[in-house]
């Protein structure tokens, strides 16, 4: 490949200099021009060719996931099956396979969720309005945080994600209390 590519530079410079010294001016600069028009144009097509093989090599370089890791990137979620010169290879969680170029890949954000040991899930548990808020608290507490194996029995936090109803409009008044935020009316 650079063997044929030297053997075409030298033979239009070849080509160049024989008009030039023939008297040929006008003709060998014409060469020359059509020769960069045909360049510009064979850049064009093969850009997106060239922007995922060098994407990929960055990649490659900088190893912002692995094989096997469970990754999002541009909306999709999965393990990471190949990096190859053109896509990265995705399993999503529904067992598809997805191919992403990997211009893609390197321009959008990646999360590696495998990077990290410890991650964060949040959960919504939903009680009726008459069950007690401290005894969902205590079931929730005792299923997800004592007696889970994968759950770490000294997280860095415990989030409280209060949630409201309200009527429209919202010029209700609402109270709060220290477990709970209800909605007067």
């Amino acid at each position: 490949m650079i063997a044929t590519g030297i053997g075409v530079l030298l033979f239009l410079i070849g080509t160049y200099v024989v008009l030039r010294v023939s008297g040929l001016t006008q003709l060998a600069l014409t060469v020359v021009g059509g020769t960069g028009l045909i360049g510009l144009v064979i850049g064009i097509a093969f850009r997106d060719i060239t922007e995922n093989f060098l994407a990929s090599i960055f990649l490659s370089l900088q190893r912002p996931f692995e094989t096997g890791d469970l990754i999002e990137v541009t909306g999709e979620t999965g393990y990471v099956q190949l990096l190859n010169m053109r896509t990265t290879i995705v399993m999503t969680l529904d067992g598809n396979l997805v191919q992403i170029p990997n211009a893609s890949v390197y321009k959008n954000n990646i999360r590696n969720f495998t990077a990290n040991d410890n991650r964060r899930e949040d959960f919504i548990v939903g009680i009726g309005y008459d069950d007690s808020i401290n005894e969902a608290q205590a079931v929730a507490a005792q299923v997800l945080i004592i007696d889970h194996p994968a759950v770490l029995q000294r997280p860095p936090s415990l989030p409280c994600w209060p949630t409201v109803w309200a009527r429209r409009p919202s010029t209700c008044e609402c109270t709060s209390g220290s477990t709970a935020t209800r909605v007067a009316g």
